[in-house]
């Protein structure tokens, strides 16, 4: 997937063999052309716990709205006709980070994380700066903002695979909390609190990562040549698809 890096949009486009029209109320969105179609019929309207937490969350807009559905779990539907060129979906991303702008503690972060798990080492990184500040040491390391609350409630609203049964931080997690405490000024704290506040920030990392894997965009930035890639998480963009 690749978008401009700021801001963000999902735009319906022409498919093969002509005009692709998105009806409203009778199939989900098509992201970038894919072929993701849910039938009317499919989606759940019953006012389950979900749905009723749905309502609470204000997803919907005049074009746009989220419902849950049995099968697939949240779904984005249209109220409205969409035509090709229409934008559908404009957000800034809720976290955004270029590999080549990291700082020197996360730069060596990444080349551990390669090392041991390559597939995933951009997932924690990515994940490093989607934690609250009550997850972070008092003095975070440099470059690493924590998020404000309701940007954190986003983050753990994105839906992720049942977890397995828990044996503890995995050795990503446990790495990516290592650098972090490492790098930030904690000099003369408890060894004893230092590490139990190490394994709490892993298992968070856990958690965030979780759902960076399953919702992560890879965007491009186009206004700079060469044109740099960054991974990115977004909110309404995940219900897409």
């Amino acid at each position: 997937r690749h978008f401009a890096a700021r801001p963000f949009h999902f735009q319906q486009v022409a498919l093969a063999g002509g005009p692709a029209q998105l009806a409203p109320h009778s199939r989900s969105l098509r992201e970038m052309g894919g072929a993701c179609c849910t039938s009317r019929d499919a989606l759940s309207d019953e006012h389950s716990p979900a749905q009723l937490w749905l309502k609470k969350t204000s997803r919907e807009t005049a074009e746009l709205r989220v419902v849950f559905c049995s099968a697939r779990g949240f779904v984005t539907v249209a109220k409205r006709t969409f035509m090709p060129g229409d934008i559908l979906i404009h957000e800034l991303p809720i976290a955004l980070l270029f590999p080549q702008n990291d700082s020197p503690w996360l730069a060596d972060m990444r080349s551990e994380l390669e090392r041991q798990a390559p597939r995933r080492a951009w997932q924690f990184c990515l994940a490093a700066h989607c934690l609250a500040k009550a997850d972070l040491p008092e003095l975070p390391p440099a470059m690493l903002r924590p998020l404000e609350d309701d940007e954190v409630d986003k983050v753990m609203e994105l839906s992720v695979v049942a977890a397995a049964p828990d044996d503890g931080p995995s050795a990503s997690a446990a790495i990516a909390a290592r650098h972090i405490m490492h790098a930030s000024s904690m000099l003369g704290e408890d060894a004893e609190e230092l590490a139990a506040q190490e394994e709490r920030l892993a298992r968070r990392l856990d958690a965030v990562a979780a759902r960076v894997a399953k919702h992560g965009f890879r965007v491009e930035d186009r206004t700079v040549k060469p044109r740099a890639s960054a991974d990115a998480l977004y909110y309404r963009g995940s219900f897409v698809g």
